[in-house]
């Protein structure tokens, strides 16, 4: 990549923030080669030694912003919503998951990733994934999505060992792990056994009309799975439950 990556994850950004959620499953499909199930879910094989990438294309909004009121605060290196309804938001919860994921693949092609509707009601699409791909699902060794609030930390819910945890540590130690309440891995993971994290993103006040993403954040998300993806899995972390 030879542009500057901030400024890659605000074009990239931009441009999925904007869509509506069975847009974005589409566009996966004509640009990647992705399945697509009805507006449920996108997924696309990839190696059975890197994790599978994870994001939702839903938000909590009932329509995406408009190109033009989306911001980049070059001087706080932020993205914002200049909107005056207070019924828009931002939306990078989770489409800055998305941006995130499209940029990967450009740079590791051989990533399998699954994108996920309706996140934000009740986990209906990591549903009818794990319904239609149990056994496909199998084949990563672990999940990974990126879902998350905040920056520099990982988030379990439970489906974790400590081979996982030693893992996650030599490789990121800089990087902190907490427990979180719910997101579409709490669904995929024990139905795959599998072990698996959210990653910190860099979005910020998610749900909310002043939801905005720190673009320094993003960047450290996407070297740190990029670290990650230098590190291929032969043996799967197996998550068997307590």
């Amino acid at each position: 990549m030879t542009e500057n990556l901030a400024e890659l994850i605000v074009q990239e950004f931009r441009k999925w923030a904007v869509m509506s959620p069975t847009e974005i499953l589409r566009e996966f499909q004509d640009q990647f080669g992705a399945q697509v199930y009805e507006d449920f879910y996108a997924y696309r094989q990839g190696s059975n030694e890197l994790p599978l990438l994870i994001a939702h294309v839903d938000t909590v909004w009932s329509s995406p912003p408009c190109e033009d009121e989306i911001i980049y605060d070059q001087e706080a290196n932020e993205i914002r919503l200049e909107a005056s309804d207070e019924e828009k938001g931002l939306g990078a919860d989770d489409r800055l998951g998305v941006a995130l994921i499209v940029l990967l693949l450009r740079e590791h092609p051989d990533i399998g990733f699954l994108l996920t509707n309706y996140e934000e009601q009740g986990q209906r699409g990591a549903e009818e994934a794990v319904r239609n791909l149990g056994d496909e699902l199998r084949r990563y060794p672990y999940l990974l999505e990126l879902d998350r609030r905040y920056r520099q930390h990982f988030a379990h819910y439970g489906h974790i060992t400590s081979e996982f945890e030693a893992f996650l540590t030599q490789n990121l130690p800089e990087w902190d792990l907490c427990e979180g309440i719910y997101t579409d891995i709490t669904v995929i993971c024990p139905a795959i056994n599998r072990c698996g994290v959210n990653i910190a993103i860099g979005y910020y006040n998610q749900h909310c009309h002043d939801e905005f993403v720190k673009v320094d954040d993003a960047v450290l998300t996407y070297q740190a799975v990029r670290k990650l993806l230098q590190h291929p899995v032969q043996e799967p972390f197996e998550w068997r439950g307590e």
